[in-house]
């Protein structure tokens, strides 16, 4: 059996290899928002005001998903708006 979190802000873990704008595909899919990255680059905190943003997020591809509460002051502070950009626009090409 799976807990899924309750939190609207979640870490969100990419599969190992996985790379930030991985990452950011995986949240975008699912219908959320990156908020910050965080300790490595396949974790990122993301949020969404939409219920089942969890669910959505592990058909999407994450590995794992936990509270966000969890992860809060573990990882760098927000990156810039302009990484964020670049990435989601990647995103945004997928095929």
């Amino acid at each position: 059996m799976l807990a899924l979190p309750q939190s609207e802000v979640v870490a969100v873990v990419a599969p190992p290899g996985a790379d930030t704008t991985d990452a950011v595909r995986i949240i975008a899919k699912a219908g959320g928002t990156v908020l910050n990255r965080g300790g490595s680059d396949n974790v990122l905190l993301a949020r969404s005001d939409r219920a089942g943003f969890a669910r959505r997020l592990y058909a999407a591809g994450a590995r794992l998903v936990l509270d966000g509460s969890l992860a809060e002051g573990c990882g760098p502070s927000a990156p810039s708006p302009s990484s964020l950009t670049t990435a989601a626009d990647t995103a945004g090409n997928l095929p």
